[in-house]
């Protein structure tokens, strides 16, 4: 398969990718620049694990070492590469979706009754197939169908499926070349045609009902209320601490909504809780203890947890 010139861009996915959202902002350039690089490589969505080489692919960038950290969290390493996984998935779905039209080619070549047959395999050869549902523009339309707009192909593609909307647009494209005639509703169209071939539309999935998010904010306030000595002391500490010693975007986003539960006392054991609890774990929890144990008495030796757990 040649090289799929783009891939899909999902702000929402890149808004909520916690990942992402640590970065610094230059960080999170570097990142997207790292993933187009890795776009084009000849192992597709990956990296050679070589520090100098990426530099220079980013302009030798000032804090190199500070910056590498948070990029490549979202990396993973693997026989001597950086391979981004979501990107990887992309690729694999992109390649997964040509291949299945050039079969669905194939099969039309193949057949006995339809006139169409070669004019089909030279349209899959010559189209780009990875193409995505938002690409069916005026400039890959043959002359004489005019845009679909992006509407009306969610609609038939969510109806139908997604492959059997193209194989009907295709159709529809060698009908008009063949024909010459001109048509204003390709949507109802389509719909025509496959009525007339008893496709039938998928059956309507019963969507379950989401269940309630809990209420992280309210409950951090209960905790507040409960605990106000402890939690001060907790935010005199850990927290102001901390808000010199991480970046302020980082500190705003996780840091200074850190609550305690409570002190075990007898156990030597804080609880705390946050709603982002594994990323807290995972990067901050070591400064955390190191603060908490520049401030211990004798008696208050302690390990910590931390939970998004919200309880009643």
């Amino acid at each position: 398969m040649g090289k799929a010139p783009s891939f899909q861009f999902y702000p929402k996915q890149w808004l909520g990718d916690d990942k992402v959202m640590l970065m610094d902002w230059d960080a999170r350039g570097m990142h997207l620049q790292l993933m187009c690089i890795a776009w084009q490589q000849d192992e597709p969505c990956t990296l050679p694990d070589d520090d100098e080489i990426i530099k220079k692919w980013l302009g030798n960038p000032k804090r190199w070492n500070e910056l590498k950290k948070q990029i490549f969290r979202a990396w993973k390493l693997k026989n001597g590469r950086w391979i981004q996984e979501g990107l990887l998935r992309e690729y694999n779905k992109q390649r997964d979706f040509s291949e299945s039209r050039r079969k669905n080619a194939l099969k039309r070549w193949e057949g006995k009754d339809n006139k169409n047959n070669a004019s089909a395999l030279q349209v899959h050869s010559k189209c780009d197939a990875l193409q995505s549902s938002s690409s069916i523009t005026k400039e890959n339309t043959l002359k004489g169908i005019k845009e679909i707009p992006p509407l009306e192909y969610k609609k038939l593609v969510n109806d139908f499926s997604e492959e059997i909307i193209l194989d009907y647009l295709e159709r529809f494209k060698l009908y008009v070349k063949s024909s010459g005639k001109e048509f204003t509703d390709v949507e109802s169209t389509i719909r025509l045609w496959l009525k007339r071939d008893k496709v039938k539309p998928m059956p309507i999935k019963q969507s379950e009902p989401e269940k309630p998010k809990p209420d992280y904010e309210a409950y951090r306030q209960k905790l507040l209320k409960a605990q106000p000595e402890l939690n001060e002391r907790f935010k005199e500490i850990v927290i102001d601490p901390l808000s010199y010693d991480l970046n302020i975007e980082s500190w705003n986003s996780f840091i200074c909504d850190i609550i305690v539960v409570k002190h075990d006392k007898k156990n030597k054991k804080l609880y705390l809780f946050h709603e982002q609890s594994s990323w807290i774990n995972e990067h901050y929890m070591s400064r955390i203890e190191l603060f908490l144990n520049e401030n211990k008495s004798k008696n208050e030796i302690m390990t910590v947890e931390i939970t998004s757990e919200v309880k009643e």
